[in-house]
């Protein structure tokens, strides 16, 4: 398993994997042309990478794209890079998740400081998520559904690092209640 780039060929499976990242646990997945599901899909200047076998067809995809109103700011006030990770059921735990986030982080560190991402605690990549470098920075969206959803950063200057909370239900559901931090 490697990755790569995603290319123009890749954006109908890029579709299903927005399909996949915007659901949890044994919910239906939403039509592909659900506002649900294209409100995900990265843009022209966005970046997606494919994990591919050794037959180069792709099995998951990571990507960003731009949310408005953005899920983070800079310290400028410009926008962070949201990231959509999408993997397979038969292909979690085989470090794939952690491969794609790697690969995109890498894209990312010629244009960004940071880069962000929502996840509902329910999701079992949350695990992954603070693992590959990425803290708590605020309650999730804005409009989602549960309480317990978080809104995570990773820094080239903070990721991995011990002393930084890590994604817990204690530490969403405490921002949660004080109102968040955006």
């Amino acid at each position: 398993m490697r990755t790569r780039r995603a290319a123009d060929g890749d954006r109908p499976f890029i579709v299903e994997m927005s399909r996949l990242a915007s659901v949890i646990e044994d919910r239906p997945l939403p039509p592909s042309d659900s506002e649900e599901v294209t409100d995900k899909l990265p843009g022209p200047d966005d970046c997606a990478v494919v994990a591919v076998d050794d037959h180069d067809h792709p099995v998951d995809a990571a990507w960003w794209f731009f949310h408005y109103p953005p899920l983070l700011t800079a310290s400028d006030g410009s926008a962070l890079p949201e990231l959509i990770v999408a993997v397979v059921d038969s292909a979690r735990g085989h470090g794939i998740g952690t491969m794609l986030i790697e690969a995109l982080a890498a894209e990312a560190a010629a244009r960004y400081t940071d880069i962000s991402l929502n996840v509902h605690l329910r999701n079992p990549a949350a695990r992954l998520y603070t693992r590959t470098g990425f803290r708590v920075a605020g309650k999730g969206v804005v409009g989602s559904e549960s309480p317990w959803s978080g809104t995570c950063v990773r820094s080239d200057a903070s990721a991995l690092s011990p002393e930084q909370p890590g994604l817990t239900r204690s530490r969403v559901q405490h921002l949660t209640e004080r109102g968040g931090s955006r």
